[in-house]
């Protein structure tokens, strides 16, 4: 059996439009087309970043700490730090040395008396601004020795750029996806494709977590005691609520007989017995029974929390 022997497929931005598009049962036929189709795209890659970690996004970078220096500005690329740790003698081959960093709170960072205090960081304090995100660290390094900051972050998924001939700045895995989530964004903006926006959502969520469950850490995960009591029993008590609590947070879309959107709003239910895009029937945080019908079919989003 005769086979191609590569494994380099993928598609530029004009393709995954093009692609987008036919899911619609629509053709991009103008320049309009094309510009709403890619700010859709660019759209869509934030609204992943919103969903949290994908590991194909994930870097390290280095800073070296300065003595008497408590905060460093980030690239305007680092959307999120995930693990942080000080390494000293990190041009030595035999004697570098690393020591995890633990992120601590706003709350918890105002509540130091002495931020200026010197000796080699222990803590560390993520501010996050509107054009790049600063690290904050106690204590303030000092000049005992050199000290390297060594970060693990979520990096911004490039923009489309205006190039057709360009790649998405994500793994081919993410394609199929890709496609229905960008045909899903065009369905709501046109008349013509309404009819196929519940069939398109369904395919995207299904895609989105088939690729979401796919590029996850695999490694053991093992429980190791803190010195900190307070620290320790959050993060069990958020563990705890993963395992033994169920709540979902829906976001319904409304149409008038036309097919323009009238209205859109919010619901958390702990559990959802029955759902399509004219009937939900579940039971609310409250515990209390939730029906909402409708003889204009709706949209919606489902977004589970624990």
């Amino acid at each position: 059996m005769a086979t191609s022997g590569t494994t380099a497929f993928n598609l530029d931005l004009s393709d995954i439009l093009e692609e987008a598009y036919e899911l619609c049962g629509l053709k991009m036929s103008s320049g309009y087309d094309y510009k709403t189709a890619r700010r859709g795209l660019d759209l869509l890659f934030l609204e992943w970043q919103n969903k949290g970690l994908n590991l194909f996004s994930v870097e390290t970078g280095t800073q070296t700490l300065t003595e008497g220096t408590l905060s460093y500005d980030l690239s305007s690329n680092v959307l999120e730090v995930i693990e942080a740790f000080i390494r000293t003698d990190s041009e030595s081959t035999t004697n570098q040395s690393d020591q995890t960093l633990r992120r601590i709170s706003v709350s918890e960072y105002s509540h130091i008396a002495n931020k200026l205090s010197q000796g080699k960081p222990s803590l560390f304090y993520l501010d996050k601004g509107a054009a790049n995100s600063t690290i904050k660290l106690w204590s303030v390094p000092d000049g005992s020795e050199t000290y390297t900051l060594v970060y693990y972050y979520i990096k911004k998924i490039e923009d489309t750029g205006s190039l057709a001939s360009n790649n998405a700045a994500i793994p081919t895995r993410y394609l199929p996806c890709l496609t229905y989530g960008l045909a899903y964004n065009i369905a709501c903006k046109n008349n013509e494709a309404l009819p196929k926006v519940p069939m398109i959502q369904q395919r995207y969520n299904e895609l989105w977590n088939e690729v979401a469950d796919s590029d996850r850490e695999r490694a053991s995960v093992r429980f190791v005691p803190f010195n900190s009591y307070n620290w320790m029993f959050e993060k069990l008590l958020q563990f705890y609520y993963r395992i033994t609590k169920e709540e979902y947070k829906l976001r319904i879309i409304e149409y008038d007989k036309e097919g323009d959107m009238s209205n859109t709003f919010t619901i958390n239910l702990k559990k959802i017995i029955k759902i399509n895009n004219t009937y939900i029937k579940g039971i609310d945080v409250n515990g209390n029974s939730y029906i909402k019908s409708s003889i204009n079919p709706f949209n919606y989003t489902i977004r589970k929390i624990y």
